[in-house]
Order: structure tokens, then sequence, then C-alpha cells
């Protein structure tokens, strides 16, 4: 614990400080060596620049709340719409099957009028003959009794 406390205490003291070897000894020296200063950085301390950096860091934090939050509203949505898609799909599967059993009530009443229009030819056939026959017998009737009242008549 003391060397951690060690160790902080000397990054303070190298943090307030502004010379090229506590940048050396901040950053190292490999990679991070020929890191140049922007004109907004070339007069900050290093304090200031480890300030700056932690405000940067708090930025880009809140930013990526933001996102994170747009992602689990995005979430939300998602498994609404998935919800929705599921019922949606149980309604086509109801309705499909209702076609298919209206479709079949359908075909069935085709096939029963197919057959009574079938059935029904022959019978307007066989009444007209009835109708013929009876008109036949009609007159026959009327005309021998119609002939001994007509004067003149032979029957």
């Amino acid at each position: 614990m003391n060397s951690l406390r060690n160790k902080i205490s000397s990054l303070d003291a190298l943090c307030n400080k502004g010379d090229e070897n506590t940048k050396s000894a901040l950053l190292g020296d490999h990679k991070y060596r020929n890191i140049k200063d922007s004109d907004e950085t070339i007069d900050m301390t290093n304090q200031q620049l480890f300030t700056d950096h932690k405000i940067q860091q708090a930025n880009q934090d809140a930013k990526l709340d933001n996102i994170s939050d747009g992602l689990s509203q995005l979430n939300t949505i998602a498994v609404d719409q998935n919800r929705k898609l599921i019922h949606h799909g149980d309604l086509m599967q109801d309705l499909d099957q209702n076609m298919d059993i209206a479709d079949e009530n359908m075909r069935t009443n085709i096939r029963r009028a197919d057959i009574v229009e079938e059935n029904s030819s022959g019978g307007w056939f066989s009444l007209l003959i009835m109708i013929a026959l009876l008109g036949l017998i009609l007159f026959s009737i009327f005309s021998t009794t119609m002939c001994s009242w007509l004067p003149g008549a032979k029957c």
C-alpha cells in the first residue's frame, strides 16, 4: 500500500511539472516519445493536460451513456416489434386455417349445386311430359263433352 502511495505522489509531482523530461517519464520511452504538442496544448502544464484529459473522458463517458441508453431503447422497441410479429404470425395462421375451411365449404357447396343441377335437368323434362299428357287428357275429356253441346258437330 505504501508503494502505491509513493507512486501516486510521484505521479502528482510529475503532473505539476511542465518540462520535456516529465513528459518522457509519464509517457515512457517507447512509441509516445515522438508525440508533439498541438497549438492548443503547447502552453498547457501536465496538470492542465491531465485535467483536460479527465474532462474529455467524462464527456466521452456521457456520450457512451447516451449511446447505451439509445441502444437500450432500441432493444425495447425491437422486443416489442418481435412480439407484434409473433402475434401477427399467429393471426395469419388463423386466417390461413379459416380460409382453408371456407375453401373446403365452398367446394362442397359447388359439388352439391352441380348434383342438384344434374338431377334437376331430367326433372324439367319429366314435368313437361306430364303437362303435355294432362293437356291431352283434358282435351279428350272436354272434346267429347263439348261435342255434344255444339250443334251440328259429329262426335
